[in-house]
C-alpha cells in the first residue's frame, strides 16, 4: 500500500500565502517608519538619519521534521460468480512540507556632502508645481513647501528648530485664503501652470523680436481652457490677485524664486526638504510626560489659534498642522484594521521612540496624504544622489 501510495499516488504541495515573497511590503514599512521616526526625532530634538533599503532577500528553509505523509486506499470488490461484478482501485496521495522564511533587508547609510546640500537646498518651483500636477492638491503642496507667496507668510522661521513664538493666527488666515483661493480656481479648471515665456504665451503689441527668459507663470484659462491674455472679471481669479496685491492686466502671474524681482512678478520663497520636516515636526503630538523634554513654542499675542483649552500648543492651526498630526501612545496601535470596530487605535504607519509609539491614524485620511507628499519628496530630492556609504544587513 505504501508503495502504491508513493508510486501512483496523487501527491501536491501547498505553500501558505504567507510564505509568498512579499518585497513590496517589507520596503514600504522600512521606509514609512524611518520617516515618521525621523519627525518624530526632530521634535524631540534629536537629528535625523536616514538610509535606505538597498535589497530585501528572501529564503526558505525546509524543516524535515515538519515533513508528513498521508494516503488512503479504496477497494471495491465485486461477487466472483457476477462476470459483471465491477472492481475499482482508488490510491490517492498527499504529503506536506513545513519551513521557515528569513528575510534580510539590506541598509545603506545616507550620508555626505551631496546629501546634506540636497536635504537644506530649498525646492525649485518646478518641483512644487509639478507636484501640483501629479495627483497632489494644491493646496496641501503649497501648505508644507512653501513658506512665502507673495506678501503672505507660512511660519518660515518653522523650517529649522522649535521657534521660540508662534505666528498670529492673522497671519495662518491670510496664508489660508491664498491657498484656498487657488484651490477653487484649480478645482473648476480656471488656472495653469506652465513654464514659458509670458510674451510667447501672450503676446504684446510692443513685445520686442528677442525672446523673453521663460519663467513659472499662472494663467487664467478661458472657456477652450487657454490662457485668456486679456483682463477678466471673473470674481474668483480678481479675489486671488487683491490676496497678492498685484494687479493684472493680462490674465497671467509671474511667480519667481529670486531674490531680485521686479513689482509685477509674485515672490514664492520655497522650504528645503529639512525645512519640510521640520515644520511638519512641530504637529507631533507629544506625552504630558515628556513636554518638559521638548521645546514648546509660546503665543506672543496671547490670542492663540482656538480657544483656550482645545489646541494648546497652536500648531494645530497652522496650514501644515490643519493637514497633519502625528498621534501618540503607551500602546502599540494596530496596523492590520479590517473590522468596523476594532479595539485598540487604528494605525497606518508606527514608529517607537523614548518610550512612547508615535502613529498616524488610519482613518485620517487628510494626514496620510501629506505623509504620501513627504515622502514622494524625499524619493525625489535624493534620486540619483550618490550617497551611499557602507551596508548593514538585518534578518
Amino acid at each position: 500500500m505504501s508503495a502504491a501510495l508513493l508510486l501512483s499516488g496523487c501527491q501536491t504541495l501547498n505553500w501558505n500565502e504567507k510564505w509568498q515573497s512579499n518585497f513590496i511590503d517589507q520596503m514600504a514599512v522600512a521606509r514609512d517608519s524611518q520617516m515618521l521616526k525621523n519627525l518624530v526625532r526632530m521634535r524631540y530634538g534629536t537629528p535625523p538619519v536616514f538610509t535606505t533599503v538597498g535589497t530585501v532577500t528572501e529564503k526558505y528553509k525546509q524543516a524535515p521534521s515538519q515533513v508528513s505523509l498521508t494516503g488512503a486506499v479504496t477497494s471495491v470488490l465485486g461477487s466472483s460468480v457476477d462476470d459483471s461484478a465491477k472492481s475499482e482501485n482508488n490510491l490517492l496521495g498527499q504529503v506536506g512540507i513545513g519551513g521557515t522564511r528569513e528575510t534580510t533587508l539590506q541598509y545603506s547609510p545616507l550620508v555626505g556632502k551631496e546629501l546634506n546640500e540636497t536635504m537644506n537646498q530649498r525646492l525649485g518651483l518646478g518641483t512644487v508645481f509639478y507636484l501640483t500636477q501629479s495627483g497632489f492638491s494644491i493646496e496641501r503642496v503649497l501648505a508644507i513647501t512653501v513658506e512665502r507667496f507673495g506678501p503672505a507668510l507660512n511660519a518660515p522661521f518653522a523650517s529649522g528648530p522649535t521657534p521660540d513664538y508662534l505666528p498670529s493666527q492673522e497671519e495662518f488666515n491670510r496664508y489660508e485664503a491664498i491657498l484656498a483661493a487657488l484651490k477653487d480656481l484649480r478645482q473648476q479648471n480656471k488656472i495653469r501652470f506652465l513654464n514659458a515665456s509670458p510674451d510667447e504665451i501672450c503676446p504684446s503689441p510692443e513685445n520686442k523680436k528677442e525672446e523673453s527668459p521663460k519663467e513659472l507663470i499662472a494663467c487664467f484659462l478661458d472657456g477652450d481652457f487657454d490662457c485668456s491674455c486679456e483682463n477678466n472679471n471673473d470674481p474668483q481669479w480678481k479675489k486671488l490677485t487683491d490676496l497678492l496685491e498685484v494687479e493684472d492686466g493680462r490674465g497671467i502671474l509671474i511667480l519667481t524664486d529670486s531674490e531680485t524681482r521686479i513689482s509685477s512678478e509674485i515672490k514664492v520663497r520655497t522650504r528645503s526638504l529639512f525645512g519640510i520636516m521640520h515644520y511638519l515636526s512641530q504637529n507631533v503630538k507629544v506625552p504630558d510626560r515628556d513636554r518638559e523634554i521638548v521645546k514648546i513654542s509660546k503665543i506672543s499675542n496671547s490670542e492663540g489659534c482656538s480657544k483656550e483649552g482645545e489646541k494648546r500648543d497652536g500648531w494645530d492651526c497652522s496650514p501644515a498642522g490643519q493637514r497633519f498630526e502625528v498621534m501618540s501612545s503607551d500602546t502599540r496601535p494596530q496596523l492590520i484594521c479590517s473590522s468596523p470596530r476594532t479595539d485598540g487605535d487604528c494605525a497606518s504607519v508606527v514608529a517607537r521612540h523614548n518610550g512612547h509609539w508615535f502613529y498616524i491614524d488610519a482613518k485620517d485620511h487628510s494626514s496620510k496624504a501629506t505623509f504620501a507628499l513627504l515622502t514622494k519628496l524625499f524619493e525625489i530630492q535624493i534620486s540619483g544622489r550618490e550617497t551611499n556609504q557602507g551596508i548593514f544587513l538585518v534578518q
